[in-house]
């Protein structure tokens, strides 16, 4: 289960990432919450959405549909 939790992390920071460049800010910050969960540093994790957050004046853009 460990393994499990880890590659989730992994893949949803990955994927977190990738929406950030891609400009989908929303979905950025929610793939970086779910992250955040399984992640041993949520602390790094939540200065990222805070970056994102004031780097867009706390109002995302982007889909607002939620990720899988």
């Amino acid at each position: 289960k460990e393994k499990n939790t880890d590659l989730f992390g992994r893949i949803t920071g990955n994927l977190g990432r990738l929406e950030v460049g891609a400009g989908n800010w929303q979905r950025a910050i929610q793939y970086l919450e779910k992250a955040k969960q399984v992640s041993p540093h949520p602390e790094g994790l939540q200065k990222q959405i805070d970056e994102i957050k004031a780097k867009n004046s706390g109002s995302p853009t982007g889909p607002s549909a939620t990720p899988p």
